[in-house]
């Protein structure tokens, strides 16, 4: 099961191991259960199956919190993590909720309704990511609402996910130009997410920063994504968005741990 996680999601994989030892497990549970989810529409062949599927979910999370768990491997992982860390229920049906739009056949109208999108799904991930490292409050909310919301838009923006992306600024969606002034508009409002995200780190006390540094991680990935799209005109039909996986990881490692005072890191509050 990690290995899909490590397949599909090597991002948040890599940002759990700076977590401590006794989280990353239960945070790879979690991630877990968020590719369950994730992948729905990808595995139906019509709208309704993929609705039936969300439900088996809903009983599934339900049937933990009641202390009854169905055999699944990854209920089987996920239902002692919830028990331990006392995460909170509503936040799971949030996300499965907000999976329903993946099954919906017209976009976002705009970009308000792509946010509550991503609050739905991302955020609320990393809400519970953060009930497991100890540091979800009222100071650490909002930048993790902000950081799910740019994560989120920006991963739709590098698969050029059609179906997701707010049908105010993709009008014609097979125009590249077009949907490069789309593109551009919608880096600007991710951009403008992450610049919160600094600004409420900065804020933070040291041991906050520390505890939230397997979440806070994503902000490295991000900069060096939206980079990429400026770089090529955020033309992203013709060119793929993504970096020699060796080198952004080592980019990584180097602003998380090895170069804490760099400005860099400073900047972004790792």
């Amino acid at each position: 099961m990690w290995k899909k996680i490590r397949k599909h999601d090597y991002e948040r994989y890599f940002c759990s191991l700076f977590a401590p030892e006794k989280s990353r497990g239960p945070l790879l549970a979690l991630y877990a259960f968020n590719l369950e989810i994730a992948k729905t529409r990808e595995s139906i062949s019509e709208p309704m199956l993929g609705m039936i599927r969300l439900q088996w979910w809903r009983e599934a999370i339900g049937e933990i919190y009641a202390g009854k768990p169905r055999r699944h491997e990854v209920v089987d992982e996920l239902a002692p993590v919830i028990k331990e860390f006392g995460l909170s229920e509503g936040l799971f049906l949030r996300m499965i909720d907000g999976r329903e739009k993946d099954l919906d056949e017209y976009p976002p109208a705009r970009l308000e309704d792509l946010w509550d999108y991503t609050e739905k799904t991302s955020s609320a991930l990393l809400l519970l990511a953060a009930e497991i490292l100890g540091c979800r409050n009222s100071g650490t909310e909002d930048f993790l609402i902000s950081l799910g919301r740019a994560w989120a838009a920006c991963g739709l923006l590098r698969a050029a996910g059609y179906h997701l992306l707010p049908a105010q600024l993709f009008i014609d969606k097979g125009n590249e130009e077009k949907f490069a002034a789309g593109a551009k508009i919608l880096a600007a409002a991710i951009t403008a997410e992450m610049e919160k995200c600094r600004a409420i780190l900065g804020s933070m006390d040291k041991d906050t920063k520390k505890a939230l540094r397997p979440i806070s991680a994503l902000l490295v990935f991000l900069d060096v994504y939206m980079k990429r799209m400026k770089k090529r005109g955020y033309k992203i039909l013709r060119h793929k968005i993504e970096e020699p996986r060796f080198l952004i990881l080592v980019r990584v490692i180097l602003q998380v741990v090895s170069f804490p005072r760099r400005r860099e890191s400073i900047a972004t509050g790792l």
